[in-house]
């Protein structure tokens, strides 16, 4: 690979459409795209409702593109391959296979990750943050052999992990530290009418507890 090279680290929603992209404006460039993850790029929104079904990893739209789209575009995908280290005056990135990747230009499109409170809690085997499918799949695992869970934020994606475990028969707690759900979507009105639709589904409400 030449130093033209474009190298992107993180193949999620943002890594995706970067290098989309480069390649409309050039078609010759080399694009090399790394994840650590072993599946296929996705939507990450569909993670807690996975949870709840696991089929959704077969629905149409689920993947950010097919299979066929990298080879089409001629854009390099890496999986299971983290970026381990970049040095920014050989203008090269070290892999976690051992890989040295020059690069023209580089992009840091790695994400975000979860909020945890209490970062420790994660090495409990019944405490998990959700990220990614591989995380998913450790919840689906442990969920069938629990009995309850607690899902910590009452925001969009915990209510809907929420309801994932309520349907799979698990009594659900959620702890919002907010006076109310969905603080950031709904005024304090809406959200009551929320937490009316969703205490019927069995799950719990604890609020303006941090």
């Amino acid at each position: 690979m030449g130093p033209d090279v474009i190298v992107i680290i993180g193949a999620s929603a943002a890594g995706i459409s970067a290098a989309r992209e480069f390649r409309a404006i050039d078609t010759a460039v080399p694009v090399v795209l790394f994840s650590e993850e072993r599946d296929m790029p996705y939507y990450r929104t569909f993670l807690t409702e996975f949870i709840r079904d696991d089929s959704v990893e077969r629905r149409p739209g689920f993947l950010l593109n097919p299979d066929s789209w990298y080879d089409e575009k001629n854009i390099e995908l890496r999986l299971e391959e983290k970026v381990k280290r970049i040095d920014l005056n050989a203008r090269t990135v070290h892999t976690s296979t051992g890989m040295d990747c020059p690069f023209g230009k580089l992009i840091i499109a790695s994400g975000s990750e979860p909020f945890v409170p209490f970062p420790d809690a994660l090495s409990m085997e019944n405490v998990f943050s959700i990220r990614t499918l591989e995380d998913a799949r450790t919840v689906i695992a442990y969920a069938e052999k629990a009995s309850s869970a607690i899902v910590i934020g009452g925001g969009l994606l915990g209510l809907e992990a929420a309801h994932s475990f309520a349907e799979k028969g698990l009594g659900v707690t959620v702890l919002e530290m907010s006076e109310r759900i969905l603080p950031r979507h709904l005024d304090a009105e809406c959200s009551g009418i929320a937490c009316e639709i969703i205490e019927k589904k069995n799950v719990k409400l604890v609020m303006g507890r941090s």
